[in-house]
């Protein structure tokens, strides 16, 4: 479902700055799943059967933040963004612009490329690596089941480096 930012923004976003008080008392971090869409998200009409007919609309992701922000005491906010998939790079300077770290992903990495942005020795250092997300199978069953494609791969890309 989508939100009615206009409605979000009539109290100042007072929902996700309840959500995200408790959240940070509750944790160190937060992350923020599907940051793509603070940025702009794909609207698709209620009626549609597919979602191939939808259209981006920009988010007032900058709004939303600047009054998380004011809320909640700073401009270091403990959140991570997760920006996985395909990113723009109006994406990129939101996330920049608050200071948030993006996300790394082990499992993702091991495509034959040697420069992949999710191997290890590419990571920069504003980031937060995990070993998989909950698309993923758990680390355990990803090593234990990996193609040996795979597995080549990773030991040759070992002792590229």
């Amino acid at each position: 479902p989508l939100y009615r930012w206009d409605d979000m923004a009539a109290d100042g976003f007072r929902w996700w700055i309840e959500r995200l008080r408790r959240t940070f008392e509750l944790c160190d971090y937060g992350r923020l799943d599907h940051f793509r869409g603070f940025a702009a998200y794909w609207e698709v009409p209620a009626t549609a059967r597919t979602a191939e007919h939808g259209r981006w609309v920009e988010a007032p992701g900058r709004a939303l933040l600047r009054a998380i922000t004011g809320a909640c005491g700073g401009s270091a906010l403990p959140i991570i963004a997760e920006d996985l998939g395909t990113i723009t790079a109006d994406v990129h300077a939101l996330r920049e612009e608050f200071g948030f770290p993006g996300m790394r992903v082990l499992q993702f990495a091991w495509n034959g490329d040697p420069h992949d942005a999710h191997l290890p020795h590419e990571y920069p250092t504003h980031v937060v690596a995990y070993t998989g997300t909950h698309d993923n199978d758990t680390v355990v069953g990803w090593f234990a089941h990996r193609s040996g494609e795979t597995a080549t791969e990773a030991e040759r890309l070992e002792r590229a480096r």
